[in-house]
């Protein structure tokens, strides 16, 4: 089956890559049958040589990766610029592994769902999040979105 019902999460991460607390109580109160939460999983990027988890370097988003690390999720943007795709997509007939980009897992994800769940903690979006709207903008999801503010 190519669709998962459950809410999709987008929460953010602490400066240790773990997803806070809030999250996690959304997680439970909805139960693995309504809640899909990605971040329970240890990540790579496209942007970092090799790993997932805390070792990133700190020029994973900046610099010449900066664009790259906005943008290697989108078809649309790779197509225009070919230096933006991801290296360490999600494989055809394949599901996300601890070795996929983030992005790619996450659009992935959330084409199947079809429908997210943004946890907005203080008021704001974290990095990851803004990146995670944008998917659903352009999979113009907006009448399936939630938001939970804590």
């Amino acid at each position: 089956d190519t669709s998962d019902p459950r809410w999709l999460l987008s929460c953010r991460y602490d400066s240790k890559r773990e997803y806070g607390h809030a999250a996690q109580l959304v997680e439970e109160f909805l139960g693995d049958e309504e809640a899909s939460n990605p971040n329970r999983f240890c990540k790579s990027c496209c942007t970092i040589p090799e790993g997932c988890g805390v070792d990133w370097p700190d020029t994973y988003n900046t610099g010449a990766n900066a664009e790259k690390y906005l943008w290697c999720w989108s078809e649309r943007h790779c197509t225009q610029n070919s230096a933006l795709s991801c290296t360490k997509p999600v494989g055809p007939d394949m599901d996300p592994t601890e070795q996929t980009c983030w992005k790619s897992s996450y659009y992935w994800r959330l084409r199947k769902s079809r429908k997210m769940l943004q946890i907005i903690e203080n008021n704001c979006l974290g990095e990851g999040q803004m990146i995670e709207a944008t998917m659903a903008e352009e999979l113009q999801l907006s009448e399936a979105a939630g938001t939970v503010k804590v």
